[in-house]
């Protein structure tokens, strides 16, 4: 089955490169960047001078970045099936883990999380990354860390992961995404690298050789 192809963010090079360049030559890759996340679809939600740290109102206190519901409001703008989970008190531990394990365990289905950095000993505040593997063994699972820069790739004991998750963020606390899929059941998200040999190889490194 061949995936739909990916847009290109045609902001990456300015015009007047451009313009020297053959007429037949395209400089544009089909990537997913920033300028095919933040467009006409997401600025319902969020703008991007928002989520750069804006008000949203004259006298509204900034909230950069992009917190777990408005990320979850911009991905079906876009086309993807989303399941909101909020980590509050409604919600059980053992429903979070049997959730995001059965969302692992099926083929290009996707969990992204949003955690707290200092609950896993991490420099920072809140953060956004997918998961990438469970490990039945030890009983954790793999934070795929979005941020090479900041923080490489770990795995985390399902307790400490929940406790990450249930912490508050600005109007509710933090949570996770499940299955998000393009409407006819294409994936087109970062999480793809799940299916790469990435992930297992960092297993192998790691030593867990369980199942996920």
């Amino acid at each position: 089955m061949r995936l739909p192809r990916k847009p290109k963010d045609r902001s990456l090079f300015p015009a007047e490169f451009r313009s020297r360049l053959p007429p037949t030559w395209d400089p544009d890759f089909s990537r997913y960047t920033q300028g095919t996340f933040f467009n006409d679809k997401s600025e319902p939600v969020k703008t991007r001078d928002q989520f750069l740290g804006r008000a949203k109102a004259s006298g509204a206190k900034p909230s950069p970045g992009i917190e777990l519901r408005q990320l979850h409001g911009v991905l079906l703008n876009h086309g993807l099936r989303s399941e909101l989970r909020i980590a509050d008190d409604k919600l059980a531990n053992d429903v979070i883990k049997r959730e995001l394990v059965a969302n692992l365990a099926t083929p290009h289905d996707y969990a992204v999380i949003n955690y707290a950095r200092p609950v896993l000993g991490q420099a920072g505040g809140g953060h956004i990354s997918p998961l990438g593997a469970y490990d039945a063994k030890s009983d954790s699972f793999l934070i795929l860390d979005v941020n090479p820069n900041g923080q490489s790739w770990v795995w985390v004991p399902t307790d400490l992961l929940i406790r990450a998750l249930r912490t508050p963020d600005v109007n509710e606390n933090r949570g996770y995404l499940l299955s998000m899929k393009v409407a006819g059941g294409r994936p087109v998200l970062p999480g793809d690298a799940r299916a790469g040999r990435g992930y297992r190889d960092h297993r192998r490194a790691f030593g867990h050789a369980g199942s996920s």
